[in-house]
């Protein structure tokens, strides 16, 4: 009887990610092609029953973490909006890895994971959001409005989160990953943060909050590489996009 639920199981994911493949096959040919995106499906089929925390690996797109695997060296420095798997992987890769993050339950549940690896290669400033003020509006695609596109978070102001980067010199940071709260005010002071060469990472990079993070990079010449297709533990496809900063500029 097991075998059955599980053979019944496997089928309906089969069913689920070819699903996902068929409604966005027009974008498969800039992405590798079907037989790129088949390929995970094994990988993406045994996600579904486990988390970025015991995968020790980011919830970003499978493109984009192998982008960021082949790029990653033990000297660099990586900051995160967002702690997660993300977090973990960094850690196994990297020399620091820097954090900002709003929920406090959660910060706490990861520093009991990391306490047993490199604690002391790891800062994580936590930080909550704050009542907006009246006179401002909730536009989570202004970078100015420091605003979440949540409902859960209407009314709040992400200011001091997106400004936590800030307590470090300009060019600091070889990657700047920003999958949080508030993505266009994080990515605005995220980018004179980050060194010559270095990479800006936007997961759910296709929402149309987003275009104005899209706009900004491209009117600074940044290089730009796309990675839409299967992402782990979820159903549905998604964008993940890398920036690199011009080496001059």
């Amino acid at each position: 009887m097991g075998n059955v639920k599980q053979s019944g199981r496997y089928a309906n994911r089969a069913w689920l990610f070819i699903r996902e493949v068929c409604k966005h096959r027009k974008r498969m040919r800039s992405n590798g092609g079907i037989c790129n995106w088949l390929r995970r499906f094994p990988d993406w089929e045994r996600s579904l029953d486990n988390t970025p925390l015991k995968d020790r690996r980011p919830w970003l797109t499978y493109g984009a973490i192998e982008f960021l695997n082949s790029a990653l060296r033990t000297d660099m420095r990586v900051y995160e909006y967002g702690v997660g798997g993300s977090t973990l992987f960094f850690l196994d890769r990297v020399s620091q890895v820097f954090s900002a993050e709003h929920d406090v339950a959660w910060a706490n549940q990861l520093k009991t994971v990391i306490s047993n690896g490199k604690p002391d290669s790891w800062r994580v400033d936590v930080v909550s959001p704050t009542p907006a003020r009246l006179n401002i509006k909730q536009d989570p695609a202004n970078p100015e409005a420091y605003a979440s596109g949540f409902l859960d978070f209407g009314g709040m102001c992400f200011r001091e989160y997106a400004s936590t980067i800030d307590s470090y010199s300009d060019q600091f940071f070889d990657i700047v990953l920003v999958d949080g709260r508030a993505r266009p005010s994080c990515v605005k002071h995220a980018i004179p943060k980050i060194k010559r060469s270095g990479l800006l990472v936007l997961d759910d990079a296709e929402r149309e909050r987003y275009h104005v993070i899209h706009n900004r990079l491209r009117d600074l010449k940044w290089s730009r590489w796309e990675f839409f297709g299967p992402i782990p533990y979820q159903v549905s496809f998604q964008s993940t996009c890398i920036w690199q900063r011009k080496v001059v500029g």
